[in-house]
């Protein structure tokens, strides 16, 4: 298996007529782990515990190759000695960098990036949301988030995303977030007037009206050149020509 550290022990036997004083004269590991070595001693053996820690996500046959030395003989250096070492696959979960709350503006649609993989398998994201009033979908080819609001609408709700491996175990791991849609003032919206004709000295009556989402009271103005005079009482504007 990969990700996980291995300790390795491994004694000598010394002649009794032989100085305990050795040590190893050389090793050598891949570059695909970390390696290193403490010396324990009991009685006649002396051994030599190797800590072995492959790199993030390998996984495969390594090895390490060492000497020993002794220097209170004439023997010299040992042969090289190996260790093999199978590293096992395992399948790792999905990543999903944690996301921020986020907040966008009423009726605005907004891209939401995510850092997202997978070292094992390919993987398919698939977003929701806790609101039906703000839609969200996803983009695969920018890695993003899609949201677009109802129109007019604003409030919160919790964004989920989801990274699951299309093949192999099919793991799969989830983010939430809080999404807040801040609310903005719309305009009033007045209704069409159509072009009018009157009399000289005469009074004209025109009943107004609009509509406005964000509120329910509003007041109307009007202007006009010299040649008329109008008033407006509530929503009845009168022209006078």
């Amino acid at each position: 298996m990969n990700d996980v550290s291995l300790r390795v022990r491994f004694l000598m036997d010394l002649m009794a007529d032989i100085m305990p004083g050795f040590g190893i004269a050389y090793y050598e590991y891949s570059n695909q782990s970390d390696c290193f070595l403490l010396v324990e001693t009991a009685g006649e053996d002396i051994g030599f515990i190797t800590e072995f820690s492959p790199n993030d996500n390998y996984f495969g046959l390594d090895s390490i190759i060492y000497q020993v030395d002794n220097p209170n003989n004439d023997f010299g250096e040992s042969l090289e000695a190996v260790i093999y070492i199978n590293i096992n696959p395992s399948n790792d979960l999905p990543y999903i960098e944690v996301i921020s709350d986020y907040q966008i503006l009423e009726d605005t649609i907004e891209n939401i990036e995510i850092d997202y993989f997978d070292v094992d398998s390919d993987i398919e994201i698939m977003v929701s949301s806790s609101n039906e009033n703000i839609n969200i979908d996803f983009n695969e080819d920018l890695g993003v988030i899609v949201v677009d609001p109802a129109d007019n609408y604003y409030g919160s709700g919790y964004i989920t995303v989801t990274a699951t491996e299309i093949d192999g175990d099919e793991l799969s791991i989830s983010r939430t977030f809080n999404l807040e849609v801040l609310p903005v003032n719309d305009s009033p919206v007045l209704s069409n007037i159509d072009d009018q004709i009157i009399n000289e000295d005469e009074l004209l009556s025109i009943s107004l009206s609009a509509s406005d989402i964000d509120y329910v009271f509003y007041e109307f103005q009007a202007d006009s050149n010299d040649n008329l005079i109008i008033d407006i009482n509530n929503n009845i504007l009168q022209i006078i020509g």
